[in-house]
């Protein structure tokens, strides 16, 4: 099973609580496959799906033809470019702190309205053993070596680089799972 299409119903319940309704416009920063881009393309948003691989925007234009991708950074978009939502979802634990601060800032000069961040925290319990050792090293739904513990954020390290920019984090939420393993995903 794929971590991230078990998690995707959990996230996108997240996101709209935070996005204007449809057809606003969302950019996906670090779309990968596009298992956030279809759903939101589904709910009638106008996505942009943004990520540095050529070969992961192939598969997400295999499934969602019509989705408008870039290939690159959200530190390459040109100034011009304005979303008014965008979502980071799982993507700021791959960057190393140096350059956080300038993903941050690119993120919120493309940005109008919302910003949604997910992310596993740097915390022994959240980010090692249940964004480390359990899914890339005993359970084996992770290639190993996907996390880097030293990479992983803390909420409050998010909160220092967005309010440098001038931006203020109002929700902070962990992803969890009721009724056992296996069970449904929900934040709270």
């Amino acid at each position: 099973p794929n971590p991230l299409l078990a998690m995707n119903p959990c996230r996108v319940r997240f996101l709209l609580r935070h996005l204007p309704p449809p057809p606003a416009t969302v950019l996906d920063v670090g779309c990968g496959g596009g298992i956030l881009t279809g759903s939101l393309l589904n709910l009638g948003y106008d996505v942009t799906s943004l990520d540095p691989s050529s070969s992961l925007l192939q598969v997400l234009k295999s499934r969602h033809p019509s989705a408008t991708t870039i290939n690159g950074t959200v530190e390459s978009l040109p100034p011009s470019s304005t979303y008014g939502s965008v979502a980071c979802l799982e993507v700021v634990e791959h960057l190393s702190t140096s350059t956080l601060p300038a993903f941050v800032a690119a993120v919120a000069d493309a940005c109008e309205g919302t910003v949604v961040v997910s992310s596993v925290d740097r915390s022994p319990i959240g980010g090692y053993l249940k964004g480390i050792l359990l899914p890339e090293r005993v359970l084996g739904l992770l290639p190993a070596g996907t996390h880097e513990y030293e990479k992983l954020v803390r909420p409050a390290e998010l909160e220092e680089a967005f309010g440098a920019v001038g931006w203020e984090m109002v929700e902070v939420k962990g992803m969890r799972v009721v009724g056992g393993l296996g069970g449904e995903l929900r934040f709270g």
